[in-house]
């Protein structure tokens, strides 16, 4: 749906900014992960996946778990070697 793929470019966006503001924003690290995995970019996901290991551990287990939720995303432990 062209209207779903919209909503998650804005929130991509505002995501990216909220990150650009303010780089220990953990809960903007966690909500963009999950925006690049809904997408298929699990590089993407990965890379803030490693950011919220450093910054929020808990919160890193609940976007890894989260990207690995189905088959069509690989696990974010094995895609943050891409990191």
């Amino acid at each position: 749906c062209m209207e779903h793929q919209g909503a998650e470019q804005d929130a991509q966006t505002a995501f990216d900014r909220a990150v650009a503001l303010n780089p220990q924003f953990a809960d903007a690290h966690y909500d963009l992960g999950r925006v690049y995995a809904d997408e298929g970019q699990t590089g993407l996901a990965a890379r803030e996946y490693g950011v919220l290991k450093k910054l929020s551990p808990d919160m890193a287990r609940k976007l890894q778990s989260y990207i690995a939720r189905d088959g069509s995303h690989p696990r974010a432990d094995r895609a943050s070697s891409a990191h």
